[in-house]
């Protein structure tokens, strides 16, 4: 306080050392949202690079359980009916039953949602990736499905 200055915490830095920040009383309200904006980024950019590891293309069936099973989301070819979500759910389910699932929890797989970004839907197949699918519906787009844990 005498020195005319303050210190902050990081606390989405774990070292002590790297989290404290070190301030001038008459620069305050500048520094403390400048650490603000500092956190707000590394946290998206650690979240991002989180899910990033975590989400895998698929295009065939044969591959989709088996990335679902080790708690990745999926970026699938999907016809987006109603009727063909219930089958891939239930199809999931009954898949994951015998083997080691990520995070221990072998409910079957749902629509989380369709991004409608160029980059996520490079070389969609044409065909839903459910290979009972009912409904022959070309598809467009990929939906991103997995676990609600």
């Amino acid at each position: 306080i005498d020195k005319g200055e303050f210190v902050m915490a990081k606390r989405n830095v774990l070292d002590k050392d790297l989290g404290k920040v070190v301030g001038k009383d008459a620069t305050l309200a500048q520094d403390v949202q400048r650490v603000l904006d500092d956190i707000q980024k590394e946290m998206y950019d650690g979240a991002l690079a989180t899910r990033d590891a975590n989400l895998a293309s698929v295009d065939t069936w044969k591959d989709f359980s088996p990335n679902l099973n080790q708690g990745k989301m999926l970026l699938v070819p999907f016809c987006g009916m109603k009727d063909c979500e219930e089958m891939i759910k239930d199809k999931s389910k009954e898949e994951a039953a015998d083997v080691e699932v990520a995070g221990g929890l072998k409910m079957g797989a749902k629509s989380l949602c369709v991004p409608h970004e160029d980059k996520f839907n490079v070389n969609c197949p044409a065909k839903c990736i459910n290979p009972d699918c009912p409904n022959g519906k070309k598809v467009e787009r990929r939906t991103l499905f997995g676990r609600s844990y």
